[in-house]
């Protein structure tokens, strides 16, 4: 008897099932959601869309963006009457419960603020961004939120460990505004009414430059940016080829890039980053590692002011970049760490499976889809381009409803597998590290890492994209007889967390500093998907089988055609 049929028996897809009911409850359609919400209200900036999505599948929070270009609003008039309308009715967004201790090191460190209340009390923010923060949900500072901000306002320099999903990017987005206080374009204008001096003199830098890893990160740094912003001609830009030449000409407030593409505007188009005042690194740890490190050498040569700030933000800082990271400062630097560095929030179920081999990881990995164990959205890492298209292209046969994402997709490829995800069309999205870093997926239920990670902090930043926001989520690693040799460092992120881990896991033999370095530059080699699937030959027979049936039928239509021309 075949021994898969055996592993799979009963496991099927029923409409008739309470499993299947509640996904399709879950993808169930915008009218449903807004006829059980009687009391909220639309948003009259937001132009009406046939695409407006449920709040369990809004991952982004995108429901009333202005968009991902730049953030220019209505005129002043009508922003005092907007001022004046009474704030619509918004579900508040889950916060992380405030568990972890903030722990702020360096030289006459600042406290951590005690909640948003006394921030506002002490730094007066503007009024319409505490409004726009209401209206996200949020009403309350996160533990990182509160310990950044003291640390921003009180004008040092700042390194920020804390967990995935925790709030990084409000907590320096606030402070930021804050400090900035208002548009350029409002600031040039009282600048003309208040002198007659030329202005010609003034450098075209953007007052603050956020620096991401990856282009899906800054486009969503730009969408919370755009929704803190509501109401003013904030200029906040993604940096892309298409406006370097505004970028480099015009009055921007927060420039949102790569390294590579900011490194290649200013070499192309001289633009200057002599006046920036803020640097913010997301996903410092990625930006400081060897691939981009150089890069940003040559970016922070570029930044001279002497009033300049530098903020990192990341989930995880191994001792040597942390190193590195000390050296950007000025040395008066302060350290920030929630909870415990390098952990995972323990709002995520984490599971390791032994699969013994890559054909039983396959197998492993369809009987948990075929039984509806893996609820959607579901997120499955590999390590390699290669393996992820191998993968799609195994699992797309079996009718489940995915998609593949990576670096070798273009961008326009990516942003739409991403809209997609969001918007419930695919339910299972198999990806490589590019979505592991910092991609706010607040509505992921599983993430499953099929190839087992390269270290402590690709998992943690893999598994980071459930759980987040203080919702519960689901990690699933396999391990393999390939990966014996690195699962206790898992294990012991695992059990620092809180998740139940075997003893025999926590006994065996920490890796070598040798043999981690070796995992992080060359992943482990493994058995092609298609060859452990035994998938190779079956489609070389059927490949050939298919040709040789167009072949008869070419010939049998060439033979039609010369009999016509007989007669």
């Amino acid at each position: 008897m075949d021994p898969f049929k055996l592993l799979t028996q009963g496991t099927h897809f029923s409409k008739k099932s309470n499993k299947n009911n509640q996904v399709q409850a879950l993808f169930k359609s915008t009218q449903s959601a807004t006829s059980a919400n009687p009391t909220a209200t639309s948003d009259s900036s937001v132009p009406p869309t046939s695409h407006a999505l449920p709040a369990a599948l809004d991952f982004f929070n995108v429901g009333a963006d202005a968009g991902t270009g730049q953030n220019e609003s209505a005129s002043d008039g009508k922003k005092r009457k907007r001022e004046e309308k009474p704030m619509r009715a918004v579900a508040p967004r889950i916060l992380p419960t405030p568990t972890h201790r903030v722990n702020l090191t360096g030289r006459a460190a600042p406290t951590p603020l005690a909640s948003l209340e006394e921030f506002v009390e002490l730094h007066s923010p503007p009024p319409y961004i505490i409004r726009n923060l209401a209206e996200m949900g949020i009403t309350e500072m996160s533990e990182v939120g509160r310990g950044a901000g003291s640390v921003i306002m009180a004008g040092r320099d700042l390194t920020a460990l804390a967990p995935t999903g925790s709030g990084k990017t409000i907590s320096y987005l606030l402070p930021l505004l804050t400090l900035l206080r208002q548009p350029a374009s409002s600031l040039k204008s009282e600048s003309k009414a208040s002198t007659s001096s030329s202005s010609s003199s003034t450098s075209k830098s953007p007052r603050a430059l956020i620096v991401s890893p990856t282009r899906e990160l800054a486009l969503q740094i730009q969408n919370e940016c755009a929704k803190l912003t509501k109401g003013r001609k904030w200029r906040t830009v993604v940096l892309s080829k298409a406006n370097q030449d505004t970028v480099v000409n015009g009055d921007i407030d927060i420039l949102i890039c790569t390294p590579q593409r900011l490194m290649q505007t200013i070499k192309d188009k001289s633009l200057s980053l002599e006046s920036t005042t803020h640097l913010i690194m997301d996903e410092a740890d990625r930006l400081l590692d060897s691939t981009f490190l150089p890069i940003m050498d040559e970016i922070l040569s570029h930044l001279t002011s002497a009033e300049l700030k530098r903020y990192l933000f990341t989930a995880t800082l191994p001792s040597t970049l942390e190193e590195i990271a000390r050296g950007l400062g000025k040395g008066d630097g302060i350290r920030l760490v929630v909870g415990i560095k390098d952990a995972v929030t323990s709002k995520i179920s984490q599971k390791l499976i032994y699969t013994a081999t890559e054909n039983g990881k396959l197998h492993a990995l369809r009987s948990l889809l075929k039984a509806g164990s893996l609820p959607p959205p579901c997120l499955i890492f590999v390590q390699s381009i290669q393996r992820a298209n191998d993968l799609f292209h195994e699992l797309v046969y079996d009718g489940f409803a995915l998609d593949v994402i990576h670096s070798e997709r273009t961008p326009e490829q990516r942003d739409k597998v991403v809209r997609e995800f969001r918007e419930g069309k695919v339910w299972v999205l198999i990806c490589t590290e590019l979505m592991g870093r910092g991609m706010d997926f607040r509505g992921v239920e599983v993430v499953v890492n099929y190839d087992f990670p390269a270290g402590v902090q690709s998992y943690v930043h893999r598994i980071g994209r459930t759980g987040r926001a203080g919702r519960d989520g689901q990690a699933i690693t396999f391990f393999n007889n390939e990966d014996g040799a690195n699962l206790k460092m898992i294990a012991n992120v695992m059990r620092q967390s809180g998740c139940e881990v075997p003893e025999w896991m926590l006994a065996l033999k920490n890796p070598s500093k040798k043999d981690r370095r070796k995992l992080q530059k060359k992943p482990t080699d493994r058995m092609e998907v298609r060859t452990a699937a035994g998938s190779g030959l079956g489609r070389q027979k059927a490949t050939k089988r298919r040709e040789m049936v167009e072949g008869s039928k070419r010939r049998k239509t060439k033979g039609d055609q010369e009999s016509g021309d007989d007669e």
